[in-house]
């Protein structure tokens, strides 16, 4: 077998380690070379243990097959690791392991000092920095532009691992063991004292396939920085957004976004009356987020230790509302379950029930709904005695309920016990600086969830702004995901909304072309919007890719006032 001829060739070399070891796990034998590498029993059992051996002993003493892997030993030589079966008696199986020293290894130390000396003049001729790191990852050779590069010492880093050095702050991420592993040459950019430098890790091989060294070659690409800021301005100014989203907005008010002094007001309002048990009544057109508003009431209330339960009256066929609602006795009608079913008011105790649409409750029903908010208490559909909750009520409907109540079509007694507390949403082209804002949200929030890393053309945010948004929130989020699944680029162009969108959206039909009156006024809100978030004429000006005198310039051209 392979591993025979494995064991004569290594038995033959000097470097050559043996130990033979209990089914027990106890050593029987090792030679002087073990002893000179682990110094007594207990090192060596230690750094068998730090292997995880015993599933390979296991292996070996079950199957009676030979394994095999490779190591660092604590001389911080790499060495190939045989094990297999040895059996002294018929039912005794000991286990024998031999150490040899990796040819990768070998190969690396059989470079004599005239190899060394070459290579040192040679990449010393080199611009660029240089560093050569061992398969193991310990740092053999630099050149002077490197350490001119890195501000350090020969003496501080040669013959030291890299993991090391890079923990003491004195070196660059380690790349080495990325190129060692995928033994393929591969590049990062490293940001350090000031400066962004360019690495990129070629492999170079021995004669049996394994990886010798790694030759790391470092560039400053710092004068690249600035033309790089430009080719990105739009995705810098997007993240800028983004982070300054993080920053305004209070973990108490979940993921409601909003950028608008009269959507805070209202979302003051909201908090203000979550901790009460009034019930509250949202309005507002479809989409507008009232299920996320009383989602946010309902966490900033004394009930959120339960869940939030919630039904829409518009999705329940008529003749299943009441079991829905008021849940049944078993036997109470063919096909109920054996042991009966709680209904959403039971279910709602302690906590809160969100009635979305309200409008669409059917006319039997908003009685028996106004009774057990009244009186607390439900029966059951075959029962025969009241059930007390308590439910704080929460409900929703983009209808008009006063017009309702005088067609006759909404009890006006239900419709005052639910307008206790009554919150308006605005529409979302009541709110133009919300549109921004979530835009950004969803862009983040997308890229996170499938991993990817795309953004917006300034001009498809000012088509955003100018867009009606008839299905507010809702339509917003569905487009943005839309543009960003189907999207085969990084950078969504305009063209990519109009096709989407196509001619439909203002009022009046049509989609504002951006003409100079209107990229005026888009460039006023950028400047202001910057500013606003940054504080600083610098940083906003070093934020749209201007100068400081060129920031301040249109600032005073669109009336802003920086102070």
């Amino acid at each position: 077998m392979e591993i025979l001829h494995q064991v004569k060739r290594v038995t033959d070399n000097k470097e050559t380690i043996i130990v033979t070891i209990s089914e027990e796990k106890q050593i029987l034998y090792w030679n002087k070379k073990a002893e000179l590498i682990f110094g007594d029993t207990a090192g060596m059992i230690a750094f068998l243990e730090s292997l995880h051996i015993s599933e390979i002993f296991d292996t070996v003493i079950t199957d009676g097959t030979e394994q095999s892997l490779r190591c660092t030993l604590p001389n911080n030589h790499c060495y190939e690791m045989f094990i297999f079966p040895f059996r002294p008696a018929k039912n005794k199986v000991n286990i024998t392991i031999l150490w040899h020293l990796s040819e990768a290894w070998e190969s690396w130390s059989n470079w004599d000092e005239n190899i060394f000396a070459l290579t040192q003049e040679i990449i010393d001729a080199v611009a660029d920095g240089i560093i050569i790191v061992d398969a193991k990852g310990i740092v053999r050779q630099t050149n002077k532009s490197y350490e001119a590069m890195a501000n350090i010492r020969k003496q501080d880093y040669i013959n030291v691992h890299i993991d090391t050095l890079v923990e003491n702050g004195l070196i660059h991420q380690g790349l080495s063991p990325m190129v060692v592993d995928r033994k393929e040459t591969m590049s990062i950019v490293d940001f350090r004292n000031g400066k962004d430098m360019l690495l990129t890790g070629t492999p170079v091989f021995g004669r049996t396939g394994e990886v010798i060294c790694v030759l790391c070659n470092v560039r400053d690409v710092t004068e690249l920085r600035n033309l790089k800021e430009q080719l990105s301005e739009s995705k810098r100014l997007q993240q800028d957004y983004l982070k300054k989203l993080n920053e305004v907005m209070s973990p108490n008010i979940l993921n409601f976004h909003t950028e608008n002094a009269k959507m805070r007001h209202i979302v003051e309002l909201a908090m203000r009356v979550a901790p009460s048990n009034s019930t509250i009544l949202l309005l507002g057109e479809s989409g507008v987020g009232k299920g996320v508003f009383a989602n946010l009431i309902h966490q900033s209330s004394k009930r959120n230790a339960k869940p939030m339960m919630e039904i829409n009256c518009g999705s329940i066929p008529p003749n299943l509302f009441e079991s829905e609602l008021f849940g049944y006795e078993a036997g109470a009608f063919t096909g109920a379950s054996k042991g009966g079913k709680p209904g959403i008011f039971e279910l709602a105790d302690k906590s809160t029930l969100f009635l979305d649409e309200i409008g669409d409750l059917p006319g039997d029903m908003q009685v028996k709904v106004l009774k057990a908010i009244q009186d607390k208490k439900i029966m059951r559909i075959g029962g025969n005695k009241p059930i007390h909750v308590d439910v704080r009520i929460i409900a929703a409907t983009n209808r008009i309920l006063e017009d309702m109540v005088k067609k006759k079509t909404f009890r006006e007694d239900l419709y005052y016990r639910l307008n206790v507390i009554p919150i308006l949403i605005p529409p979302l082209r009541e709110r133009p600086e919300d549109i921004l804002a979530l835009t950004l949200h969803f862009i983040k929030k997308l890229n996170r969830e499938y991993s990817m890393n795309k953004f917006f053309q300034p001009l498809v945010l000012n088509a955003f702004l100018d867009y009606h948004w008839p299905g507010n929130i809702r339509e917003l989020e569905n487009t943005v995901e839309r543009l960003l699944i189907t999207s085969t680029s990084s950078e969504i162009p305009l063209a990519s909304f109009y096709e989407i969108k196509g001619n439909s959206g203002n009022n009046d039909g049509t989609i504002a072309i951006p003409l100079q009156e209107i990229l005026d006024q888009k460039e006023k809100e950028l400047l202001l919007a910057t500013y606003k978030s940054t504080n600083s004429t610098r940083k906003s000006a070093s934020l749209l890719g201007l100068s400081q005198s060129a920031f301040m310039r249109k600032a005073k051209k669109h009336g802003i006032s920086l102070r």
